[in-house]
Formats: structure tokens, sequence, C-alpha cells
């Protein structure tokens, strides 16, 4: 008899217990004690009644182990089953044994594509991510990581990144000796770049968020040296992930493309 007919056997209100979370952990009484295992999986059971052991199916992410044509008389994927570890060193792929390894599959990395894009006053959109006369250029730029990509995040919404592109430009005319970035165009999504002569040196518009990079266009030494390439935003890439948005601005800035991942 359960504790639940032993309550309704002498007549009394059975109310079954409910798990209601604190948000509290208890550590054990006695705090915790360690173990450790030869394997790292489940091989065989102790057999106790009072017990139950429930395995997961490891043999859909783990790699295989076969007999080939040069392996001798062992059976290989009995001798891997049997094994410590379900890991690469537990078949034997060397000689006299030559078995073959097969690592196990991986999953891809999803790719999701860049949202619809908003319409901006001003800006045109097409596909693909900023690059220069070639797709193997680009000029200096700042760059940042969008970690809630395919969201954007107040900082890389696309509105955001033209208003700061419209500032450093602004402030660029006014003094190109104090605030020597100029803005040529961007990409926000996964990766935020920032495209433009100066984005690579320090100025009082660009936080410590940003890191530089010196592109590689602009260097006559380098495989993609072009004249002007430093402050060229000609093309841009197939990459569904990326979209573009493109505008002329007025007389006393730079031309302005931006685009988005």
């Amino acid at each position: 008899m359960d504790a639940k007919d032993a309550c309704l056997a002498v007549g009394a209100m059975w109310s079954p217990a409910v798990w209601t979370p604190t948000g509290i952990w208890n550590s054990p009484e006695g705090g915790w004690t360690g173990d450790s295992h030869t394997t790292d999986r489940v091989h065989t059971t102790s057999g106790a009644e009072t017990h139950e052991c429930f395995d997961a199916d490891v043999t859909d992410h783990v790699g295989t182990c076969t007999n080939s044509a040069g392996t001798d008389t062992i059976d290989c994927s009995a001798m891997f089953s049997a094994a410590n570890t379900f890991e690469q060193e537990s078949c034997l792929t060397a000689a006299p044994h030559n078995c073959t390894w097969t690592a196990a599959p991986r999953a891809t990395t999803p790719k999701p594509a860049h949202p619809v894009a908003d319409n901006l006053a001003g800006y045109t959109f097409r596909s693909g991510a900023c690059r220069g006369p070639t797709l193997n250029d680009r000029p200096p730029y700042a760059y940042r990581k969008n970690t809630e990509f395919p969201n954007f995040p107040a900082w890389a919404e696309p509105s955001a990144l033209t208003e700061w592109c419209n500032e450093l430009n602004d402030a660029h005319a006014l003094n190109n000796t104090t605030n020597p970035a100029s803005c040529l165009g961007f990409h926000s999504g996964p990766w935020v770049s920032v495209f433009g002569v100066g984005m690579n040196v320090t100025d009082p518009g660009i936080s410590s968020d940003w890191a530089p990079d010196n592109g590689n266009g602009n260097d006559p030494s380098g495989d993609h040296y072009h004249p002007g390439g430093n402050d060229a935003l000609l093309t841009s890439n197939n990459n569904g992930q990326y979209g573009t948005f493109e505008t002329l601005l007025n007389s006393n800035r730079e031309t302005c493309k931006f685009h988005l991942c």
C-alpha cells in the first residue's frame, strides 16, 4: 500500500505534492563526493534491482571504426564498441589491424538570411557586402561583432549606423585633423564593419567598442593594391546574409555606402 492508498484507507483527503521552484539552489548535506571512470559511456549495469539505468543513444553522434581491405582477422567495429571511449584513438588504424576511422558528422552552421531591409529615405538597397574595386578589396575599417544577429541591437540598427556615418562625415568636413575618420560605408549583422579613410586610426567619434583594421586596398606591396584603393567602395559580394544600402550625400560629404549583414 502506497502513501496515497494509506491516506484514503483512513478516510482522509489526499493532496498530492506540488513541485514549487524557489530559485535557490541548496547544496547537498555533506557536500559532493568526487568520482571518476575510465570510460566516457555506459558499458553495462550492476544488476541492482532497486536502480534503473537510462543510456542515451550515443551511436548517432560519434565516429565509426570499420574493417578495410587490409584489416587482419579482427572485427574493427566490435573492438571499437567495446573500447573505453568512442574517440579516434580507440580505432586501431595502424598495421596490422588497418581499421578505417570515419569522423562523426558535424551539423552545418546555420546562416540566417539577412532580414528584410526597411526603406530609409535617401538610400537604395541591393544584395551583397561592401567591397572595393575587386571582391578582395577592403578599405580601412572599424569592426564589431553583433552577437544577436539576425536581430539588430540598438547600436547596429541601420538607422543608427546611417546616423553615425553622417556624424563622422560632418565632423570630418569641419576639421579633418582632429576628426580624421570619414565614413564610406558599413555592413551590420554577424559582424559590423564601418569603412572609410581614417576608420583605422584614433578618432573622437569612434569608441573603444570598435576594433581597427587597415584593410588591404591601399598597400602598394599587397596583392590587391590599386590606386585610390583606400577610399573606394565600388562592388559587393554575392552573400545572402548581406544587403547594401547606398546613397549619395550632399556635396560637403563623402559618398556614403553601407551594407547590412
